[in-house]
């Protein structure tokens, strides 16, 4: 399959923003989709798509050491995870990877397919919730206090101490 004419291929990176790669296990050369050439800012019309390509372009800390690639192609086993790339003009994007190799008919490794998409937002998204998370929390336990107070028709509860106990879990929390 050619990733650049198949309609299918363009329209689920258009939509979902996402990229493809094919390369058979053990070469360099690689097909990389339209969407995989943006997500890595590369001109699939200046550039050739490659292993040692992508490999020069993922941020250093992030690589793989070869013997894992290997070790993975070897076992046939699904490879997953999020690495940065650096970008022409120095700035990184997040990118998360899930991909396979797929076994000709005798059941050797023949080639590795991946799909590739941004996820620099699911940070954003994850300090969200767990920031709603935290004030839900502060709300039950305003709440819980509140119902202290009635339960005990305010009698047993000095208004000073519900207070500073109110305000000592908002400052804890923040």
């Amino acid at each position: 399959m050619d990733f650049k004419d198949s309609v299918a291929i363009q329209l689920i990176e258009d939509k979902l923003g996402c990229g493809f790669w094919k390369r058979k296990v053990g070469a360099d050369e690689m097909q990389w989709s339209r969407g995989l050439f943006r997500l890595y800012g590369r001109d699939p019309e200046r550039e050739r798509a490659s292993y040692t390509l992508m490999r020069q372009t993922q941020h250093p800390e992030d690589r793989l050491t070869f013997d894992k690639i290997d070790g993975n192609v070897r076992a046939g086993t699904l490879f997953d995870r999020e690495y940065r790339v650096v970008l022409r003009d120095g700035t990184t994007r997040r990118l998360a990877h899930r991909g396979q190799v797929i076994f000709n008919s005798k059941g050797q490794p023949d080639f590795d397919v991946a799909v590739v998409w941004d996820v620099a937002d699911r940070k954003p998204l994850l300090e969200e919730v767990l920031a709603e998370e935290r004030r839900v929390k502060l709300i039950l336990e305003a709440l819980d206090l509140f119902i202290r107070v009635l339960q005990t028709g305010g009698l047993d509860v000095d208004p000073v101490v519900a207070e500073a106990r109110l305000l000592a879990s908002l400052n804890y929390r923040h």
